[in-house]
């Protein structure tokens, strides 16, 4: 009789009281947010990312089982938020929201296989504390409201790497990386990326509220369709900003690459920048911008003249 009054106890607590947590959490289309009380377990999978991040551990994952929407998520921990290829997981970003901040010193955080599309929202990811993101695999459109971006690039001492992912059709930059801190630095490292039809400008490094370091170092990119600008380094305020540019493609943009201030610094080597409206390659004086003397550059400018300002060369190795 004792035996099973404590039994009986035992399952009123556990009813009662959810979990501390667990390293792996599910979601689905079938699942139910009052799950949290199962941990969002494999069997008991909860219906949203916000709820499955409330008992996920620091360190863990949160995985999708199937195709559908999971709405937009605050990650307050280092987490990575896996969608395995050949499934759909989309997050809708409404006015005035991000599709997904991380606002905390110290994360490192992975998302892969997400589809972000915006509808009426602002950033696709704002990424303005932490230590390192990675975004692998997604899709990120429709997004920049109120002055954003794709992706949001701004955590001090962060790294950004992107990589397999394509930004399009957003309202103010692809990729925007800057840090708003005096002394402290956001490094973007991309690889196999695409960024299209991004307007004004595709991927940006420093700009607006800048006041420390930001570098950028593109790999296989590919940025076509920036209304204003593809690719810019910007030192007009704050310290130093560096681009580097390698097997890249950067075409049918306003300006190619343009670098202005300064502190900036642009060097693209082994790329093509072809049918720009304007130059494939400008510096405003005062910036420094060095060419490998091994890019493809026509059919810029009409074919008028195709490149601007004082452009130094960069002698191999």
């Amino acid at each position: 009789m004792r035996a099973r009054a404590v039994l009986l106890l035992s399952i009123v607590v556990a009813l009662a009281f959810p979990a501390f947590g667990v390293q792996r959490t599910f979601v689905s289309t079938a699942g139910d947010n009052t799950n949290t009380i199962n941990n969002c377990s494999l069997a008991f999978p909860c219906r949203s990312f916000a709820s499955a991040m409330t008992v996920t551990t620091a360190g863990g994952e949160i995985v999708v089982l199937d195709s559908g929407g999971y709405g937009r998520v605050t990650i307050d921990k280092s987490v990575a938020i896996i969608a395995p290829a050949g499934i759909y997981a989309g997050i809708s970003v409404f006015s005035p929201d991000n599709g997904i901040d991380i606002d905390t010193p110290g994360v490192i955080v992975t998302l892969k296989g997400l589809t972000i599309n915006g509808q009426g929202g602002n950033a696709g990811i704002d990424f303005s504390q932490g230590t390192r993101l990675t975004v692998e695999n997604c899709e990120i459109a429709n997004v920049g409201g109120s002055s954003t971006a794709g992706i949001f690039a701004r955590a001090p001492g962060a790294t950004v790497v992107v990589k397999n992912t394509l930004i399009r059709d957003t309202a103010y930059v692809g990729i925007w990386v800057k840090q708003e801190t005096s002394g402290q630095k956001t490094t973007l490292i991309a690889d196999n990326t695409d960024v299209h039809d991004t307007s004004p400008w595709g991927i940006y490094v420093g700009g607006f509220a800048h006041l420390g370091t930001a570098e950028a170092y593109l790999t296989h990119v590919t940025v076509t369709g920036s209304a204003s600008i593809g690719v810019t380094a910007d030192s007009t305020t704050g310290d130093a900003t560096l681009v580097s540019v390698a097997n890249s493609t950067i075409s049918n943009n306003g300006v190619g690459a343009y670098a202005v201030g300064a502190a900036a610094k642009l060097v693209v080597a082994t790329s093509t920048l072809v049918r720009n409206v304007f130059t494939a390659l400008e510096q405003f004086p005062a910036a420094t911008l060095l060419s490998r003397g091994d890019n493809t550059i026509h059919d810029n400018n009409s074919g008028g003249a195709q490149t601007g300002g004082t452009i130094g060369s960069l002698a191999p190795l």
